[in-house]
C-alpha cells in the first residue's frame, strides 16, 4: 500500500517522488521543527494549557492533589505529569472531539504506556492480554475520531489533518487510519519532565540555582521560551543528563554490506538494534562516574552534547524533531512550577528508582508505586 508516490504534494517538488510512509515522516519533521506549525503546537496549544494547569485554583481541585489547607497542596508529580502532558499532547494534535468521544483516554493512553513494549516486542496474545486490550480501545477512540467529518474537529493540528488526507488517498478505511496514527504519538514528555521535577526537588542547591537561572523568563503571566532555551545553561544541561541516563531508546539499521564486529559476522540484509543506554553509560566515553547523576559534565565540556554516543533524539534522517518540543514543555514546566510556588517534598522519600527491568521505548518511568509527593505553597 506504500508503492504509489505522494497525491498531496506539487509535482515540482522534491516531496512528491515520496512514498506515503516517508510523507508522513516529512509532515512530522514540518509540524514539529521551528516555524509557524510547531509555534501553534507549543505557544499555542502545549504551554497555556501547562499555564492553567499549575496555578493554584487548578492545582486544588486536580485528581492529583492528595490533600490541600487553605495555604497548601500536597500532590503527586508522577499524575500530574500523566494528565497535564498526556493529555495536553493528545488535546493539542486532535482538539475536544476526541475527548468527547472517549473522556476516560488518558485511562487508556497510561495503560497502553505501561504495556506497550509487548507490542514492539511481538509478544503472543496469550501474554499480552493487556497491551492488546488497550491497543483496541484506543485504536476504536480514534477509529471514532476519523469516522467524524474534518469540519466537525477543525481545531486539529496540521499533522492530523495531512495524514488523514495522506492516507485517504491511499484509499485506507478510518480503522486503518487509526491504527497509523496511534502508532505515531508516542508520548516520553511527562516522563522526562517527572524525572526533572525529581531532581530538582531532591537537590536543593541545584533547585536554588535553576530558579535564579529562569528568572528573567518570567515577565508577569507570560514565559519568554527563547530565553530558556538559549540563555539557561545549567538548565539545559539538567535536561541533557536526565536524557543520558533515563532514556532507553535504540537505533534500528540494516546492515547493506558483510561487516565483522568482534568475532561475529553480520551479513546484508542483517537487522540490527543498536541500544542507546548502553552507549549513554559507557565508562569509556563518560569516565568512571558514567552512572552518577552529574549535569556538570555538560557544563565542563561543551562538545559532549554532540558526542557521536551521545544520542537521545536519535541522529541522521533518523533524528527525532520532537527535541525542540520536548524542551520548551520541559523548561516551561520547571520555570512555572518553581517560580510560583514554595515547593518541598512531603516528608521523608527516596529518590524514585528507575524502572529499567522491562525494555523500553524511549524515556523509562519509575519503578511502579514510587514518586515524588510534593508539597506547594504561594509564594507571597
Amino acid at each position: 500500500m506504500w508503492s504509489t508516490a505522494s497525491k498531496n504534494t506539487n509535482s515540482k517538488s522534491r516531496l512528491a517522488v515520496k512514498a506515503p510512509h516517508e510523507m508522513i515522516e516529512e509532515y512530522h519533521r514540518q509540524q514539529l521543527h521551528p516555524g509557524a506549525k510547531v509555534t501553534a503546537l507549543t505557544e499555542e496549544g502545549i504551554v497555556p494549557n501547562i499555564k492553567e494547569k499549575s496555578t493554584w485554583a487548578t492545582l486544588k481541585q486536580h485528581h492529583a492533589s492528595k490533600s490541600t489547607t487553605p495555604d497548601s497542596i500536597t500532590f503527586s508529580v508522577w499524575e500530574w505529569c500523566n494528565e497535564v502532558l498526556i493529555n495536553g499532547m493528545t488535546s493539542a494534535y486532535f482538539g475536544k472531539k476526541i475527548f468527547e468521544i472517549n473522556p476516560n483516554l488518558l485511562k487508556a493512553n497510561t495503560a497502553w504506556e505501561r504495556s506497550s513494549w509487548k507490542y514492539m516486542f511481538k509478544f503472543p496474545s496469550v501474554l499480552a492480554k493487556d497491551m492488546n486490550s488497550t491497543k483496541g480501545g484506543i485504536v476504536e477512540t480514534l477509529r471514532q475520531y476519523f469516522d467524524t467529518p474534518q469540519k466537525d474537529r477543525s481545531d486539529a493540528l496540521y499533522f492530523v489533518n495531512a495524514v488523514e488526507d495522506e492516507l485517504r488517498a491511499c484509499d485506507l478505511d478510518n480503522g486503518e487510519i487509526a491504527r497509523i496514527n496511534m502508532l505515531h504519538h508516542w508520548r516520553n514528555i511527562y516522563k522526562v519532565t517527572f524525572w526533572t521535577i525529581a531532581y530538582l526537588i531532591h537537590n536543593p542547591q541545584l533547585l536554588a540555582a535553576i530558579r535564579e537561572e529562569v528568572r528573567p523568563a518570567l515577565i508577569g503571566d507570560d514565559i519568554d521560551l527563547k530565553y530558556l532555551t538559549d540563555k539557561c545553561p545549567r538548565l539545559e544541561a539538567l535536561f541533557n543528563e536526565i536524557l543520558r541516563v533515563n532514556l532507553a531508546s535504540a537505533l534500528a539499521r540494516e546492515v547493506v554490506a558483510p561487516t565483522v564486529v568482534g568475532e561475529k559476522v553480520l551479513h546484508k540484509g542483517t537487522k540490527i538494534i543498536v541500544p542507546y543506554r548502553q552507549l549513554h553509560l559507557a565508562p569509556d566515553i563518560l569516565g568512571q562516574n558514567a552512572y552518577d547523576f552529574d549535569l556538570e559534565r555538560f557544563l565542563r565540556d561543551k562538545t559532549l552534547v554532540h558526542h557521536p554516543s551521545y544520542r537521545p533524539f536519535g541522529g541522521g534522517n533518523t533524528l527525532c524533531p520532537g527535541h525542540y518540543v520536548a524542551r520548551r514543555v520541559v523548561f516551561t514546566v520547571v520555570a512555572l512550577l518553581f517560580s510560583r510556588f514554595d515547593v518541598s517534598l512531603d516528608g521523608e522519600q527516596q529518590f524514585p528508582r528507575i524502572d529499567d527491568r522491562k525494555p523500553g521505548l524511549g524515556a523509562l518511568p519509575p519503578v511502579e508505586g514510587d514518586n515524588a509527593v510534593l508539597v506547594l505553597r504561594e509564594i507571597a
